[in-house]
């Protein structure tokens, strides 16, 4: 697998990589419990809900001659995207830069008045013998699988607001040079009115590249009468380029695809940021 890393697009530094290299995490869904079923019950719920039948209906969404699917399959698809918008590292690298913060600034304050500790929330922090990066990191473990519950809290709730409304589009590559890129963060949410994203509101179109010919589109307000259906198209250049662009805005810190499309892509960028304004 070909990667290049977001912050040095414009280097063409490509490198290659296995995807347990980059795309395993160790523990990232571990809960607190005294079992393995308690510890992994997280996981063992995406398995279940999602993961089980994704392989089916990711060969009906990339087969042309299929357009109707199963109450069951779109089920599984809405989920399956929305699952994936929340199941990625950037939530967990948002909360510890968060809480490194808090704590930095707390440890900070109680420097500056001369006391040992502060409040957060509910709960007072002792900082003697400790450092803001110790503290935030005890913190995070304490914290962590009520977190992890709340992301999935918001996922199954998210599905529902769109499980009756969203219509599925599946659009394929014409030109067989172009391919989709995508990231770390790979499901990107548009506001159809162009206006401040709000993930909750079931009116966002949400868009994951499939593969490097096929882009998911799930749309709202799609007719009763069409939902069980996946309407298809082709798409050009531009649409494939406007893709590439929004996984490399949106990822944390790695943008995937075929070496020779990853290079592209970093000379087109580079490219473009190299013209001068137009002077009138």
């Amino acid at each position: 697998m070909s990667f290049i890393n977001s912050g040095e697009l414009e280097t063409g530094n490509i490198k290659t990589a296995t995807i347990n290299d980059l795309c395993v995490s160790n523990n990232l869904y571990t809960l607190h419990g005294k079992t393995g079923e308690q510890r992994m019950m997280v996981e063992e719920f995406y398995n279940d809900a999602y993961e089980k039948g994704y392989n089916d209906v990711y060969k009906k969404m990339t087969d042309d001659r299929v357009t109707n699917i199963t109450t069951e399959d779109r089920r599984l698809i809405i989920g399956m995207t929305v699952s994936l918008f929340y199941r990625n590292r950037s939530w967990e690298k948002f909360y510890t830069n968060m809480l490194d913060d808090i704590f930095e600034r707390g440890v900070e304050l109680c420097h500056h008045t001369g006391h040992n500790s502060f409040m957060l929330e509910n709960e007072e922090i002792n900082i003697v013998g400790k450092t803001a990066k110790q503290l935030s990191a005890e913190h995070w473990a304490r914290e962590k699988s009520f977190a992890i519950l709340k992301h999935v809290q918001a996922s199954i709730q998210l599905l529902k607001l769109r499980i009756n409304s969203d219509g599925i589009h599946v659009s394929k590559i014409k030109n067989p040079k172009d391919n989709l890129l995508t990231s770390d963060r790979p499901v990107i949410l548009m506001d159809p009115d162009g206006g401040h994203i709000v993930p909750m509101n079931p009116e966002n179109f949400m868009l994951l590249p499939l593969d490097s010919r096929h882009m998911l589109a799930l749309i709202p307000d799609c007719p009763p009468t069409s939902l069980n259906e996946i309407h298809r198209s082709s798409d050009s250049y531009i649409g494939t380029f406007a893709n590439n662009s929004q996984q490399y805005r949106s990822s944390t810190i790695h943008l995937f695809g075929e070496q020779d499309h990853l290079k592209s892509f970093s000379n087109t960028v580079k490219r473009i940021n190299s013209r001068k304004p137009d002077h009138f």
